[in-house]
């Protein structure tokens, strides 16, 4: 969980990394860029192929449209945020929306901050507009569901943090943020009139 991972901001950087392997195995993967094996073989460095595959549907989004509007939910916004700012190639994007993301936590900040920077940022050369929309109940981004305050402000652009209730035990299902009425209102805003 999320509240297990701020913890381990207070230790050594190999105690983090094993404490993130125990706790979210797929954000260890991808955040070390750890090298995994399919059942046919086939091997890959995690954190290059998910920043590639993302790059691809981004460039093809860019050559086809006229403006690209980036929603991901989960441990999908950490690779989507890692792309937007520390991939110099990537494509602009318009709107770049969050949606139950681990994002606020320490640990994961220290993994994406940019080369040669002190803390993490908004990502200005690439994006136009962050919207964050976290239940405060969900329990994957909960330890830290807000951004403004951890992510830099730059170029006068900053995270718009939006609080939207789910319903049910698990908070965390992207199809519940998809229903929310805030996520739909801010989606069309994004799309624009024309599209909307």
């Amino acid at each position: 969980p999320s509240s297990e991972l701020e913890l381990a901001s207070l230790l050594p950087a190999p105690l983090r990394e094993a404490i993130i392997k125990k706790a979210a195995m797929e954000a260890y993967y991808f955040l070390f860029d750890k090298e995994y094996k399919r059942n046919d073989g086939t091997t890959f460095k995690v954190r290059k192929e998910l920043r590639n595959r993302l790059l691809e549907a981004l460039r093809t989004a860019a050559a086809k449209g006229e403006k690209i509007i980036l929603v991901t939910h989960s441990m999908g916004t950490m690779v989507g945020y890692d792309v937007l700012r520390n991939c110099p190639d990537c494509p602009p994007v318009d709107t770049f929306i969050t949606l139950g993301s681990p994002l606020g936590v320490k640990e994961v900040h220290a993994e994406l901050r940019a080369p040669g920077t002190a803390a993490v940022d908004f990502p200005a050369a690439t994006t136009g507009r962050w919207i964050n929309i976290y239940d405060p109940l969900d329990p994957i981004c909960g330890a830290d569901p807000k951004f403004a305050n951890d992510y830099r402000a730059v170029n006068g652009k900053r995270v718009e943090d939006i609080s939207e209730s789910n319903w049910s035990k698990w908070r965390h299902t992207i199809t519940h943020y998809f229903s929310g009425t805030l996520f739909r209102k801010y989606l069309r805003e994004a799309l624009g009139p024309a599209l909307s």
